[in-house]
């Protein structure tokens, strides 16, 4: 199951459901087409989409998303918590923009990151929503320095003024803090002295994809 659209047919067969099942638990009327374009390739979801999917059909988003051992179809809910815990997989820039549509992640000691239960709780983030990712670059420095491990929330893609969102820009994921303008966006960088703000419109936020808000990183120096 290398693309999205595999894995999203072969979790709704598992369930019982038909397109149309599917949709309609996930509150799209008449959304049959809508799954079918999914599955089918035709149609990229975006992680909102996921993560919706990924609730009803309870499985994990990353790995909906992005992929990983086959028989992680049937155990991923259980093989995540280790004791007080959430054990996620840890995805480079790359593998969350390319991820999508080729390939999977195979779950290492080295790809994985912890996360304790009361924290994700405290912050009232739903586990099957969360995507770890390594970022690089110095645009959120010295608060959220190049290399530092960043969690997402792909279930909040409506921007809060003033929050910290991951977006993805083309083949670029970029992490800043957002602002809502009438037609786009305004982003700040900390590094202000090297990415001044910017304000995206039109048509080229359109192509702006939010990927989720940042509800938690990690920094090893």
């Amino acid at each position: 199951m290398n693309t999205v659209g595999e894995r999203i047919k072969a979790a709704r067969i598992k369930a019982g459901l038909s397109q149309g099942d599917l949709a309609f638990k996930c509150g799209w009327e008449n959304g049959q087409k809508r799954i079918s374009n999914y599955e089918s390739g035709y149609r990229e979801p975006g992680f909102s989409e996921v993560s919706k999917i990924s609730r009803v059909l309870g499985l994990n988003a990353a790995w909906l998303a992005f992929g990983g051992e086959e028989d992680q179809i049937n155990q991923v809910n259980a093989a995540l918590s280790v004791g007080d815990d959430i054990v996620f997989p840890l995805f480079t820039e790359k593998e969350v923009v390319l991820g999508a549509n080729k390939g999977h992640l195979n779950i290492t000691e080295e790809n994985q990151i912890k996360i304790a239960k009361s924290s994700l709780t405290n912050l009232r983030v739903d586990p099957q929503s969360v995507v770890c990712i390594r970022i690089s670059g110095n645009s959120m420095s010295p608060v959220i320095p190049d290399g530092a491990i960043i969690g997402v929330d792909s279930e909040s893609v409506s921007i809060k003024d003033g929050d910290i969102y991951a977006v993805q820009n083309g083949a670029l994921i970029q992490v800043r803090v957002a602002y809502r303008l009438p037609d786009g966006f305004r982003f700040k960088s900390f590094n202000e002295a090297e990415y001044p703000i910017e304000s995206v419109k039109g048509e080229e936020a359109n192509a702006i994809k939010v990927l989720g808000r940042v509800f938690w990183y990690s920094v090893l120096r």
